[in-house]
């Protein structure tokens, strides 16, 4: 599965959900207590998920019990554990992921890991240097003060032309090759 194809198809699969309320049910429970049955679904998607919950390899076991064998689920989370700063504090992180231990604790949940690649690559250095800054800045803020900084930046970024271009870019290219770092690591994972 490439980048594009594989961002396409969760941005598919949230503009049907949010057209589609009435015919797709949507249900809110903690992971980590997942209510489904046993061999249920036949994919999961957990977009920016794993990160909010304390206990994230129960919540992959949980995603694990609740495929189909042969499903599939595709996992996005933060990059960089030595990024993790006041930004992921405000958004309630309790992580960032590195590559491998996304890849470990899928295997340790029981998946066989597909792929998995980074995202958000050709913004990394860029990105570096604003977790790098915002660990310096960490010091000299208040709480509310952090609170400010992240929604100010999420409102900026949120209609950026500059990173959409980027972004756009990164996703052409990424048709032929994959790197395994950026700012978000993904993984498609697939129960036996």
């Amino acid at each position: 599965m490439q980048i594009s194809l594989g961002l396409t198809i969760c941005l598919k699969l949230y503009l049907v959900a949010q057209r589609s309320t009435k015919i797709i049910p949507m249900l809110q429970f903690d992971l980590r207590k997942c209510p489904l049955p046993d061999n249920s679904l036949d994919g999961v998607v957990a977009l920016n998920v794993l990160e909010h919950i304390d206990e994230d390899e129960k919540a992959l076991a949980h995603i694990f019990r609740v495929l189909k064998p042969g499903g599939m689920a595709y996992i996005e989370v933060p990059a960089g554990p030595t990024l993790y700063d006041f930004y992921d504090q405000v958004l309630m992180h309790h992580r960032r992921y590195s590559r491998k231990e996304l890849i470990q604790k899928s295997k340790n949940a029981g998946f066989e890991v597909i792929r998995a690649f980074g995202i958000g690559w050709v913004l990394f250095p860029l990105f570096f240097a604003v977790k790098k800054k915002n660990r310096w800045l960490e010091k000299r803020l208040s709480e509310e003060g952090k609170k400010v900084l992240v929604a100010k930046a999420i409102q900026k970024t949120g209609g950026s032309s500059l990173l959409r271009f980027l972004l756009n870019f990164e996703s052409a290219i990424g048709m032929r090759f994959a790197l395994p770092f950026g700012i978000r690591h993904c993984a498609v994972l697939k129960k036996l």
